[in-house]
């Protein structure tokens, strides 16, 4: 298995894997039809690509996981859990994110597997999406053997069954259902993930509700049919795009119940892809609470001129007349991070200001930066600073790892409610 950092360049011919070099340059839109889960789904028709080739080098970018084509295996890690066995901080944002509560379940996670414990961990999120539309309704085949003929004479059973005749006709007729393949194949995945983490469904109302209606909706389920049910799902895969939400969910679940190697041999490549970024920001907007900013309607938004309406901005927080934008990367462009900062610095302060403040939030590995002041600015003045969020390395189990960024966390919070 080789395991690389986001944001780095590499000689891909010196890592002699076929895996990387065949999916150079393929964006996430080319990859749509092979088995990757994207998270959020949002990126998942874009351009971005995990490996970039830039004067003869390649590059990782934003996008971390585990990646694998039955043969060879790539992980990629944040560069910011470089000096810790397992990713901890990619783990830790999501669960924060996706407001789950289940630090015990990660304690002796196994190392064969790598990053499986992520696709348990957006089950949940994946399920409550889609059963935002309902269970999933579809045409199943049912055989029946009574009085109340409808559908199509099964001649063969009738034969067998019904011979002297008794009153009773063997037959067969196709109904709507919630007990169809898809629906058996979400039941089988969420019991896998109640039996690794049994916390994780337990963990919101809305999750309770819905493994509920699943658990209604599939009289049928056996344990034993697992297999049967999961090559169903893999040759009759949901393509209807009114469904994208089940799409999604399909896929994660074949992922999952795929652990032992059963796979579909049509596929090239299988995995899990996270925007790293994204999730830093959203990470970032959960812990803080602070007022957001973006291009999603429920999210707040700036404008650039006083009597129009037409020039968005979106730094990613204000607080208390600061700007903050939150940067995944070790160091700042100096032009167009700092162009950007100051825009909205001097959108949202309405008088010239001796403290007129704006600044930058970025993780980092080394435990003794916090608070860095970067630049005064000519002119209308106004002072560019950055925060530096530490990152716990090495240490010993997850359970360690919630326990000292908690602590970070609360110095966060604190220093910018003084």
């Amino acid at each position: 298995m080789i395991v690389l950092y986001d944001n780095r360049e590499f000689d891909i011919d010196l890592l002699g894997n076929e895996l990387a070099s065949k999916l150079v340059g393929r964006s996430l839109r080319e990859l749509e039809n092979e088995d990757f889960l994207v998270f959020p789904p949002s990126i998942a028709k874009s351009d971005t690509t995990i490996f970039s080739a830039i004067n003869g080098k390649t590059t990782t970018g934003n996008l971390v996981g585990f990646l694998s084509d039955g043969k060879q295996n790539v992980v990629i890690k944040s560069r910011f859990s470089e000096y810790a066995d397992d990713d901890y901080f990619l783990t830790y944002m999501l669960e924060k994110v996706l407001n789950y509560s289940i630090i015990d379940s990660f304690q002796g996670s196994s190392e064969k597997k790598p990053y499986y414990n992520l696709l348990l961990l957006l089950f949940p999120y994946y399920m409550n999406i889609a059963m935002q539309k309902g269970p999933y309704k579809e045409y199943v085949k049912r055989n029946y053997n009574n009085a109340d003929f409808r559908g199509r004479i099964n001649i063969s059973k009738q034969l067998k069954r019904n011979i002297p005749f008794s009153g009773q006709i063997a037959y067969q007729v196709s109904e709507l259902s919630y007990d169809n393949d898809l629906m058996q194949l979400v039941r089988h995945a969420l019991e896998k993930v109640s039996e690794r983490l049994p916390n994780l469904i337990n963990s919101k109302v809305e999750t309770r509700k819905n493994v509920s209606l699943i658990r209604q909706a599939t009289p049928s389920y056996s344990k034993v049919q697992t297999m049967s049910v999961l090559q169903k799902n893999i040759r009759n895969e949901i393509r209807h795009n009114y469904f994208s939400e089940y799409i999604s969910l399909q896929k994660l679940c074949i992922q999952i119940l795929k652990e032992n190697g059963v796979g579909d041999n049509n596929k090239k490549f299988y995995g899990i892809i996270v925007d790293i970024a994204w999730l830093w920001e959203e990470y970032i907007a959960t812990i803080t609470k602070w007022k957001h900013y973006g291009m999603e309607r429920e999210l707040e938004t700036l404008y650039l001129f006083r009597d129009s309406r037409n020039h968005h901005r979106y730094p990613d927080f204000i607080v208390e007349n600061i700007p903050i934008d939150t940067k995944y990367k070790f160091e700042l462009d100096t032009v167009n991070d700092y162009n950007q900062l100051i825009t909205y610095l001097h959108i949202i302060n309405k008088s010239q200001s001796s403290t007129m403040q704006a600044g930058f939030l970025q993780p980092t590995t080394s435990y003794d930066q916090t608070w860095q002041q970067l630049e005064t600015l000519e002119g209308l003045g106004g002072n560019l600073f950055t925060y530096k969020f530490y990152v716990p390395q090495q240490v010993d189990s997850y359970e360690n790892f919630v326990r000292k960024i908690r602590k970070v966390e609360k110095q966060l919070k604190d220093y910018f409610a003084d």
